[in-house]
């Protein structure tokens, strides 16, 4: 996932990809708090 920053242009991101409906296989965010992240999934996204 490296150069994703660089390629959309943005200087915060977060990518989840999904194994299946549920079930995570890998995240990745760059510039924002764990406080967040946190946050973002609790809530769902």
């Amino acid at each position: 996932m490296d150069g994703v920053s660089e390629y959309f242009g943005v200087q915060r991101w977060g990518i989840y990809l999904m194994q299946d409906e549920n079930h995570l296989a890998d995240f990745d965010v760059v510039g924002v708090s764990n406080a967040f992240i946190e946050r973002y999934e609790q809530i769902g996204g």
